[in-house]
C-alpha cells in the first residue's frame, strides 16, 4: 500500500503502531500502589541521545565506588542533573500509563514526577531502563514478563514486597 506522506499521517501511525504494540502491565511498586505502565522505546532514547554517555558513565563510575544513587546523583554538575531529570521525565512520562506523569496534574489520574517516593522513582527508572542502572538503557531490555498478544493487562510484582524498605 503506497501513500504520499505526511509529518502528521506517520508520527499518528507511528503512535498507533506502538499503542497496538505496547501490551499494558499492572507494576506493584515498593509503596504498595500499582501502576499500569507500558514498555518503553529504547532505541528512540538511544539514538535521541536523551541522556548524554557522559552523565550515564560518571553515575556508573560514582556508583562502583559504592555510592547510592542519590550520593551518585549529587557528584554531577547542575548541568548533568538538569540532563539527568530530563531524560527521567521522559522516560516516566513514556512509560507510566495510569497515573500519568505530567507537569501540572489536574485529573485524578495524573500526577508529577515531584509527586513520586523516592523509591518508586528508582524502581521505575530501573524498570523502565531494563536494570539495575541509569545507563541501562543504552544496552539490551531485559524483559521483565511475557506481555499477551491483546494488549491486557498483565500482573507484574516488585522485587521487594509492598511493605518492605529495603
Amino acid at each position: 500500500m503506497s501513500r504520499k506522506f505526511s509529518g502528521a499521517g506517520y508520527r499518528q501511525a507511528r503512535q498507533t503502531r506502538a499503542e497496538q504494540s505496547n501490551a499494558l502491565i499492572e507494576l506493584e511498586l515498593p509503596s504498595g500502589f500499582i501502576f499500569t505502565v507500558r514498555q518503553p522505546d529504547l532505541a528512540l532514547f538511544k539514538v535521541s541521545g536523551a541522556l548524554p554517555q557522559s552523565v550515564g558513565d560518571k553515575m556508573e563510575r560514582a556508583k562502583g565506588k559504592g555510592l547510592s544513587d542519590e550520593d551518585a546523583f549529587k557528584t554531577l554538575t547542575e548541568q548533568e542533573q538538569e540532563a539527568s531529570f530530563r531524560f527521567a521525565k521522559k522516560l516516566l512520562r513514556q512509560i507510566c500509563v495510569n497515573p500519568r506523569i505530567v507537569d501540572d496534574p489536574q485529573a485524578d489520574d495524573e500526577i508529577s514526577i515531584e509527586d513520586l517516593e523516592t523509591e518508586d522513582f528508582e524502581f521505575l527508572m530501573n524498570w523502565g531502563g531494563g536494570g539495575d542502572s541509569l545507563d541501562s538503557f543504552r544496552g539490551e531490555r531485559q524483559q521483565p514478563a511475557s506481555p499477551g498478544d491483546g494488549g491486557e493487562v498483565l500482573p507484574v510484582k516488585s522485587k521487594r514486597s509492598a511493605g518492605s524498605k529495603g
